[in-house]
């Protein structure tokens, strides 16, 4: 099953040695992904704007090195889950060079365009098998089949296993189909008629 993983650049520096144990360890269904928001926790909307581009730059090696291209980014202002500024979006288009970017834990999914460049997923968070399978036969009723849907399903790590996201998988119909990310945002891509990204 496709799952994708979301770890800290900085095991590079922290612990080199889980970071090989994740790398030596993973198959062709796993992919690592840095977050939550890249290098570091932290919300882009609330970082001081005068230095948040430079501190991206800072840390994009880190992805680089660590194997971890893509990016799950949290932003909350007083509490709430929040887009992004057009700025701070740019800026991690730019200084990590991404095809696209997840964002935030919601109670509902949805893609977006930032700066007509940058595709969004927003996560949808679940914390069960059935809430997974709730969230996916509803969006199947609702999917009129004309174009493609895009659902970003995040597993909550303290309720569920891999065996779980097998058994949710498993009981998906011929409608869906599981993807890593990054096919997943070269397909978004596709569908909003961007370019193939090209780093």
């Amino acid at each position: 099953v496709p799952i994708n993983w979301t770890s800290s650049p900085l095991l590079i520096d922290a612990a080199p040695a889980i970071l090989n144990y994740y790398h030596a360890t993973a198959t062709e269904n796993d992919l690592l992904i840095a977050g939550p928001s890249g290098v570091g926790y932290f919300y882009g909307n609330v970082w001081p704007s005068d230095s948040f581009a430079e501190f991206l730059a800072a840390g994009a090696p880190y992805l680089e090195r660590s194997g971890m291209p893509l990016v799950y980014a949290l932003n909350r202002i007083n509490e709430q889950n929040v887009r992004l500024t057009p700025q701070v979006a740019r800026a991690y288009e730019e200084q990590y060079g991404l095809p696209g970017l997840f964002l935030s834990w919601e109670s509902q999914y949805n893609t977006y365009l930032m700066n007509r460049t940058l595709p969004v997923s927003t996560v949808r968070g679940v914390g069960s098998v059935q809430e997974a399978l709730t969230v996916l036969e509803e969006a199947k009723a609702r999917w009129t089949g004309d174009r493609p849907l895009f659902i970003a399903v995040g597993l909550l790590a303290w309720n569920l296993r891999p065996t779980d996201a097998l058994l949710i998988v498993n009981r998906l119909g011929p409608e869906f189909e599981v993807v890593l990310a990054e096919e997943y945002l070269a397909l978004l891509r596709e569908s909003f008629r961007l370019p193939p990204h090209v780093r």
